[in-house]
This record gives C-alpha cells, sequence and structure tokens, in this order.
C-alpha cells in the first residue's frame, strides 16, 4: 500500500534516524490536498451511517466518551 502511494506521490518515506532499520512515512502535500479533499464524502458518510441514527442524548454521550478517549 505504501508503495502505491509513494508512487502517485501523496506519500514519501525516510529512513528513520532512531532506528535505521525501518522508515517514516509522511503526506506529501500531493497526499495532504488529496486527503483534505476526501473529508467531505468521509464526513458526510459518517453522518449517513452513524449520526444521523442517533438522539440528541445518544450524541451527547458519544461526545462524552470521544472526549474521554481523546484526553
Amino acid at each position: 500500500m505504501v508503495t502505491r502511494l509513494e508512487r502517485d506521490r501523496l506519500v514519501e518515506r525516510a529512513v528513520d534516524p532512531a532506528d535505521r532499520r525501518s522508515f517514516l512515512v509522511r503526506l506529501t502535500p500531493d497526499g495532504r490536498a488529496r486527503l483534505y479533499a476526501a473529508r467531505v464524502t468521509h464526513n458526510a458518510v459518517i453522518r449517513a451511517q452513524f449520526t444521523a441514527r442517533l438522539n440528541e442524548d445518544q450524541l451527547q454521550e458519544l461526545a462524552g466518551v470521544w472526549d474521554t478517549l481523546l484526553r
């Protein structure tokens, strides 16, 4: 997968200075742009498949769970 993304110039690999046996992968500017563009579709799918099915109380509970997990 990374090889294909690298071939498409969406990511670039660099040797990990802390462990020269492995690589670090980072998004290129084109990769960042593609990820940003995909966000709109991704968010619409999440809303349609998940959050649109929850009532207000359930949404508040979900928000609380995410707050706890992301701390």
